[in-house]
Formats: structure tokens, sequence, C-alpha cells
């Protein structure tokens, strides 16, 4: 869990429920919880690879946006 925090913090992206959760059949769960529509249009930007300037991730979106270039 501490990648995925970092990875979503590289992006400026924070979701405050992310936590640990019970395995389930020897599995660790991982709870994403509640966001919102400002956060997931940056989880978007990020998946895609489309962040931009109006993303609000930066720096980073310039980065982003030369590597897929």
């Amino acid at each position: 869990m501490t990648r995925l925090r970092s990875a979503l913090e590289r992006h400026a992206i924070t979701l405050p429920s992310l936590r640990a959760d019970h395995p389930v059949a020897g599995l660790p769960l991982i709870e994403l919880g509640r966001c919102n529509q400002q956060t997931v249009e940056k989880l978007i930007a990020a998946l895609t690879g489309q962040a931009g300037p109006d993303c609000g991730l930066g720096a980073e979106a310039d980065q982003l946006g030369q590597a897929s270039a």
C-alpha cells in the first residue's frame, strides 16, 4: 500500500479512505474508498497518460505528456 500511496502522491492525488482491509481467501485487500469528481479526473488523467496543465498535476503533467508523445 505504501507504493500505491507514493504513486498517487506523485500525481497530487489523495484518497482519504485508502487503507488496508481484511484479507479474503488469503489475498490482501486495499480499500480505495470514496473520492470527489476532481480526484476522479486526476486519476483518469494519470492512468490514461493524458494529464495536462488543467488537471492539477503541474510539472508532473508536463513529464507525462512528453513521455507519451
